[in-house]
């Protein structure tokens, strides 16, 4: 089964709102990769390709002109992003 363009852009936008909090040229760095489809479940990566992203992320003690420390655990759980995520996923496979 292959996922359209459609579900992967609608996650790409999700990743653009989570980036919103990343810092500074973090920002640029995000990506999605395609749905994993199991027999069970869907799986999606997404996340920053910078070497040092994953610092960046934990760092609560750095300050940050633009954005904050983790700009991606904090978001997810504030929000519903993963029922948003789960949402798209079922309706771009049914």
């Amino acid at each position: 089964m292959t996922i359209t363009i459609t579900g992967t852009r609608e996650i790409e936008r999700i990743l653009r709102q989570l980036g919103e909090r990343a810092p500074g040229n973090l920002r640029g760095t995000g990506n999605v990769q395609q749905p994993a489809i199991g027999r069970n479940d869907v799986s999606v990566e997404l996340g920053y390709n910078a070497d040092y992203a994953a610092v960046v992320h934990e760092l609560l003690d750095v300050y940050h002109p633009v954005g904050q420390a983790k700009f991606l655990e904090t978001p997810i759980s504030q929000t519903d992003i993963t029922g948003k995520l789960a949402e798209k996923l079922r309706s771009v496979i049914d």
